[in-house]
C-alpha cells in the first residue's frame, strides 16, 4: 500500500515490454504475484504497442474520425442540410479533433516520413472522402482542385503545428522540471541520430519543407515559431499537389492531345479557380444538394460532357470528344454556352 492508501489490483494490472528481444523470456511480480504481459496497452486513448511503437495509433484515429464523419454527414442529412460550407465547420468543430487526439504524441512517427510531405492518401484520406462526399464529385476529381474550391489545408500541418505548440510550452518551463528534462534527453538522443526519437522525427519533417534554420533551432533546444513551419508545410503540399499542372500552355485549348496528366487541373485553373484564396463564392450560397453536385461537377471536371466521358467510351483524342448536339466543336466546359443545341 502506498502511503496515500492506494493498492495495486495485480489482477487488473498488465507489463508491456517495448522492443523486446525476440529470446525474452521473463517474469514481473508484484508483491509475490506474476504479472500479465501483454503486446500493448491503450493510455489514454492512445495505443501504445510493444513492437510497432506508435504506427498503429493512425490508423485507430483515422477510423473513429470516420465514423464521427459519417455520423455528421447522417445528421446534415436527415435535417436536409447541405450547404458546402456549414458542412466544412462541422467537419472541423466535429471530426478533426476526433482525428487530431494526442497527436502530439503519436504524430511525430508519421511527419518524420517524406511521403506525407509528398501527398501520402492515407493521412489526408478522411479530408479526401470528406470533401467527395461533400460536393458529390467522382473519385477521379484532382484533390488538388477541390482543395482549392473549398481553401482547404491537409491536415498533417495541423500535426505539425501542435506538435511545435506542445514542444514550446515544454520548454518555456523551469530549467528542473521534469518534463523539460526528459524533452531534452530526447533532444540529446536526436543529436546522436536516434531515429526513434520524437524530436528526430520533427526535425527530420522541417528539413523535407525547407525549414532547416528552425530545424537547427530544435536541435539546440530553441523555441520555434510553429505557425511559421505550418505555413511552410502547406506551400510544400500545394506544390506536391500542383505538380501535373501543364506548363507554358496559355490556353486550355493550346493543350495538346497528348497531354493527358493534369488537364483537369489546368482547365481548373484557368477557367475556375478562385482569385481569392478564400472558398468558392458559391459554396456560401447553396443548399440544395442537386444544385450543389451539378455545379461542383461542372467546375471539378466530374461532369458527363464528351471531353470527360470521351476518354471512357474510346475515344483517344480530345479533340475528337464532339458535341453530340452541333457535332461542330469539342464539347466541353466553355463549348456549352455557345452551343445553340443545348
Amino acid at each position: 500500500m502506498f502511503r496515500s492508501g492506494l493498492t495495486v489490483n495485480v489482477a487488473k494490472s498488465e507489463v508491456v515490454v517495448f522492443n523486446p528481444p525476440s529470446d525474452i523470456s521473463c517474469t514481473f511480480m508484484y508483491n509475490g504475484q506474476a504479472m500479465a504481459i501483454k503486446n500493448s496497452f491503450t493510455y489514454l486513448g492512445v495505443l501504445l504497442h510493444s513492437a510497432c511503437g506508435l504506427s498503429e495509433v493512425l490508423n485507430i484515429r483515422m477510423e473513429k474520425a470516420q465514423t464521427a464523419m459519417y455520423s455528421v454527414f447522417r445528421r446534415c442529412y436527415a435535417l436536409k442540410l447541405h450547404n458546402v460550407e456549414v458542412q466544412g465547420r462541422l467537419f472541423d468543430a466535429l471530426v478533426t479533433p476526433v482525428l487530431n487526439y494526442g497527436c502530439e504524441v503519436w504524430a511525430a512517427d508519421v511527419l518524420g516520413k517524406i511521403s506525407i510531405i509528398k501527398g501520402e492518401k492515407s493521412s489526408e484520406a478522411l479530408l479526401l472522402n470528406f470533401m467527395r462526399q461533400s460536393l458529390g464529385v467522382r473519385k477521379s476529381t484532382p484533390r488538388a482542385a477541390m482543395m482549392r474550391e473549398l481553401d482547404r489545408t491537409p491536415l498533417c500541418s495541423m500535426w505539425l503545428y501542435l506538435c511545435l505548440c506542445f514542444y514550446g510550452r515544454i520548454m518555456r518551463r523551469p530549467a528542473n522540471d521534469l518534463v523539460r528534462l526528459c524533452m531534452m534527453e530526447d533532444l540529446a538522443m536526436a543529436r546522436s541520430d536516434c531515429r526513434s526519437s520524437w524530436s528526430y522525427n520533427i526535425q527530420a519533417c522541417l528539413r523535407h519543407i525547407g525549414c532547416l534554420n528552425e530545424a537547427e533551432n530544435m536541435r539546440q533546444g530553441h523555441v520555434l515559431f510553429a505557425m511559421v513551419a505550418r505555413e511552410q508545410f502547406d506551400q510544400c503540399y500545394h506544390e506536391f499537389l500542383w505538380a501535373d499542372l501543364p506548363t507554358g500552355v496559355q490556353s486550355v485549348y493550346d493543350c495538346p492531345d497528348r497531354q493527358r496528366q493534369g488537364f483537369k487541373l489546368l482547365t481548373y485553373h484557368q477557367w475556375f479557380q478562385p482569385i481569392k484564396k478564400e472558398p468558392a463564392f458559391w459554396t456560401f450560397e447553396m443548399n440544395h444538394r442537386t444544385d450543389i453536385m451539378a455545379l461542383a461537377r461542372f467546375r471539378l471536371g466530374s461532369h458527363s460532357l464528351q471531353v470527360e466521358v470521351g476518354r471512357w467510351n474510346g475515344v483517344a483524342l480530345r479533340s475528337k470528344r464532339l458535341c453530340p448536339c452541333c457535332t461542330s466543336a469539342r464539347d466541353d466546359e466553355a463549348h456549352i454556352f455557345i452551343c445553340s443545341g443545348h
